[in-house]
């Protein structure tokens, strides 16, 4: 009789005892799942249909009709069909789309994710940090769900369950809803998702966030009035008749979305768009006027015209609104730090986001009051006479230029000149300049200092006057010369000794000069020479390295040095006038860029210009 009730547990047991199975999930394939396979890099689709290897199921939600990088999607390399992973990102700050996992019925002891980006939060159980590109969630449960809290690109993922062979009724616990969006101005309206219960087990319920929503010993839950999410769970812990099981649906509770009723007369304070911000749920609001004061240390990108700032209700305000990427009045250009200062008071007109928990007003909003006046107010430009007049100014200075600048090297908006002193400057901006022109006096422009070490000439485009063709030949100096002072300066270097090809990419190279060894970067992209001795011509330029600068040359040209030919002859009178001839013995006036023979008296050589 003992042997007999011992088999009868043993058998008894045997029916919620599990022996372990898993289910791999390849996202290879979406067809597999009803899913199109779409050629083109990251097809998206709008069908919400389960992802089911039998007997696991992920059920997708996007809790979004929003279309793009803001759901789940197969993501297909171009001109492809077959997919690479399944995604869900955040376009727009959209996020809180769920997985949810079921074996079932069956017990989910392990889900194991392989990714290339990992960002989801789970209901029950434990999970591990993303490491290595692996996520393991561990627990024991039923129903398992995932929610995304950023971008997440996953590869694949291995469910294992306890498969019993259970021979137990499913409880059929259901809720009438998985998921519940209630606005604050709807919460009196509220009714909660009721749990189907055919067979009456014994339910506990509760909520994981009781600040948001309580739930009671019936399953009905109530809103506290909060702001946020809380998931309701119904748990049941099985009896001989029925298996367990644990069912839950999520609640949001937001504000809805702000109507905007901001105007120039009437702007919001910073305060308030500080409050509207917490209630756009990742949605902006355009058009939106707020008034402040403008904040420290405001920063001008003269590169792309627009100004970084922040606003404030008052100068000693806590609270403040960044001003991303801001324009100036009707859309223009900033062109000088100045045109803001610290302490300015302005009303600024664009969409209000959060962006990374950072309240914003976004790129390209513009200016429409500045201490007042609708108006921009006029800037007095400071009237420069030289190079040297116009790097002793304060960084982002309005100028006119007095003083006419001769073209060394231009690539593309970058133009080096240099003045009639032989200083050198930068300019930037729009042109159709080339090496030689004379670009006359009488312009307008903003002096800055580019990335801190290099003095720049911005201009707005059609500023420049009409220039006059010229000639420019650049200085011989030697390679112990090359230092930051000569920022900006087109020389040549001579006699630069190459051991070996130089690059024909953008890379840093060097060369020889005696003891010196002069740094070079082909920045320009210069077709590569073969290794030897030249003469190189370029752009001194200032090069951080390990927090110090570095005088680098951008090469600009290569000339075979030939310092091998005529020897230099004494010459007994050094007074005599200078003659110069090509090499075919023709006298030239006016020598520039080549080698020449220079005669002074009874003394020739050859000389490289």
């Amino acid at each position: 009789m003992k042997k007999v009730l011992l088999s009868l547990v043993a058998a008894a047991a045997s029916a919620f005892f599990a022996s372990a199975e898993t289910v791999t999930f390849d996202f290879a394939t979406p067809s597999t799942w009803g899913y199109e396979a779409k050629a083109g890099a990251g097809a998206d689709y709008t069908s919400q249909k389960p992802i089911v290897e039998e007997p696991v199921t992920i059920a997708v939600d996007t809790k979004t009709a929003v279309t793009g990088g803001g759901m789940f999607r197969f993501w297909f390399p171009a001109k492809e069909t077959t997919a690479k992973d399944f995604r869900c990102s955040s376009k727009g700050g959209i996020l809180g789309q769920t997985l949810t996992f079921s074996a079932d019925g069956n017990t989910i002891t392990e889900i194991k994710f392989t990714a290339a980006k990992f960002a989801l939060t789970a209901n029950v159980g434990d999970l591990s940090a993303w490491e290595n590109g692996t996520a393991t969630w561990t627990g024991s449960a039923t129903e398992v769900v995932f929610t995304t809290t950023e971008a997440n690109t996953l590869n694949n993922i291995i469910v294992t369950y306890e498969n019993s062979g259970d021979m137990r009724e499913p409880a059929g616990l259901a809720w009438t809803e998985s998921s519940v969006t209630v606005l604050t101005t709807e919460i009196a309206d509220f009714t909660a998702p009721t749990l189907t219960n055919p067979y009456n087990v014994a339910v506990t319920y509760a909520s994981d966030n009781t600040e948001v929503a309580t739930v009671s010993e019936s399953g009905v839950a109530a809103l506290t009035g909060a702001k946020g999410s809380a998931t309701i769970t119904a748990t049941f812990a099985g009896n001989q008749t029925y298996r367990a099981q644990e069912v839950s649906y999520t609640i949001t509770v937001k504000a809805p979305i702000p109507v905007n009723t901001s105007s120039l007369e009437k702007p919001y304070t910073v305060e308030e768009a500080l409050a509207i911000v917490e209630d756009l749920d990742g949605t902006t609001l355009a058009d939106v006027y707020v008034k402040g004061v403008v904040g420290a240390d405001p920063t001008l990108s003269a590169s792309y015209g627009n100004m970084d700032y922040n606003i404030l209700d008052t100068p000693t305000s806590t609270s403040s609104l960044l001003i991303y990427r801001g324009k100036y009045f009707d859309g223009e250009s900033f062109n000088v730090a100045n045109q803001l200062v610290e302490g300015d008071e302005v009303i600024v007109k664009g969409s209000l986001l959060s962006y990374n928990g950072k309240p914003q007003i976004t790129s390209n909003s513009v200016l429409v009051s500045l201490n007042g006046s609708t108006t921009p107010p006029a800037i007095a430009s400071t009237e420069v006479n030289s190079i040297a007049e116009t790097i002793a100014l304060a960084d982002g200075t309005p100028i006119k230029v007095n003083y006419p600048l001769t073209v060394a090297y231009v690539s593309g908006d970058n133009i080096f000149v240099c003045d009639a002193e032989g200083d050198f400057i930068q300019l930037y901006g729009s042109n159709s300049l080339k090496a030689g022109d004379v670009i006359p006096a009488g312009w307008e422009g903003s002096y800055t200092v580019y990335s801190g070490n290099t003095p720049e000439i911005t201009f707005a485009t059609g500023a420049l006057p009409e220039a006059t063709e010229g000639i420019f030949t650049p200085a011989t100096v030697a390679a112990s010369a090359i230092s930051p002072e000569l920022v900006n300066h087109v020389v040549t270097v001579a006699n630069v000794d190459f051991e070996s090809a130089t690059p024909a990419t953008k890379k840093d190279f060097t060369g020889t000069c005696g003891e010196t060894t002069p740094n070079f970067y082909n920045n320009y992209t210069l077709a590569s020479v073969e290794a030897g001795k030249y003469n190189v011509t370029g752009v001194v330029v200032i090069r951080t390295v390990n927090s110090e600068p570095v005088a680098k040359i951008y090469v600009t040209n290569y000339v075979i040095s030939e310092t091998d030919g005529v020897e230099a002859v004494e010459a007994e009178d050094n007074a005599a006038p200078v003659e110069y001839y090509n090499l075919q013995g023709m006298r030239v006036d006016k020598p520039a860029n080549g080698i020449f023979i220079r005669r002074q008296g009874s003394t020739t050589r050859k000389v490289v210009l």
